[in-house]
């Protein structure tokens, strides 16, 4: 029913849309963009599997702090599903170094300001999970010249405000407890992410220490 929204609907969610929380957002991003391009770029290049091991120790530690809040068995099977689900995108996804094509940019940018809006996963974890977290830092480090990768991206993610940001407060509001052990649990399949890319490089044991800390 979602994605047979006609433009009248498109555009009442607009209209409803919390713009002081949308220029918030707008600026966390173009700040997260400059600390990104500025240094996980370098990061990534120079220290990849170091990098990798703290993004796993981070992702898990935060995943296992939002388990513990779950109190009921329901909840778990929930948290479950949301695991297998993580884990399946984590094995399916592109590798680092995948190059994606405008409808993949488009669904990146969309997918990831969904995730932004909801509490406890970020954009950054979901681009990861999805194989495009190094491609777009990329782009955005050379943005002169593939500026059309961004602009696909940033449109993606303002369909992604229009259409769902109004479901999913529905969402949160009616099965809080239910969709955060949904999200707990796809973090922590998520680390697989992480895992498998570290698993692929020359010297995965250097990434131990970092994990661990």
């Amino acid at each position: 029913q979602i994605f047979l929204m006609n433009k009248k609907t498109i555009k009442e969610s607009w209209k409803k849309l919390d713009k002081v929380f949308l220029i918030l957002l707008i600026l966390g991003i173009i700040t997260g963009i400059i600390i990104s391009v500025i240094g996980l770029s370098y990061l990534l290049e120079n220290y990849f599997t170091r990098v990798m091991g703290a993004i796993t120790g981070i992702i898990f530690i935060a995943s296992i702090l939002l388990i513990r809040k779950i109190k009921t068995t329901k909840n778990y099977l929930i948290g479950i599903l949301g695991l297998a689900l993580g884990i399946i995108l984590s094995i399916l996804s592109p590798t680092a170094g995948h190059e994606f094509n405008y409808l993949q940019v488009f669904f990146l940018g969309l997918i990831t300001i969904t995730a932004m809006i909801l509490p406890g996963i970020s954009g950054a974890l979901i681009l990861l999970l999805l194989g495009g977290y190094e491609f777009m830092i990329n782009a955005l480090k050379n943005i002169n010249t593939e500026y059309y990768v961004a602009g696909t991206f940033i449109v993606g993610a303002i369909f992604g405000l229009a259409i769902f940001t109004r479901t999913i407060n529905k969402l949160l509001k009616k099965h809080h407890d239910e969709t955060m052990a949904f999200l707990s649990f796809l973090m922590l399949g998520a680390v697989t992410k992480p895992v498998l890319e570290i698993l692929n490089t020359n010297n995965p044991e250097s990434a131990i220490v970092y994990l661990v800390v």
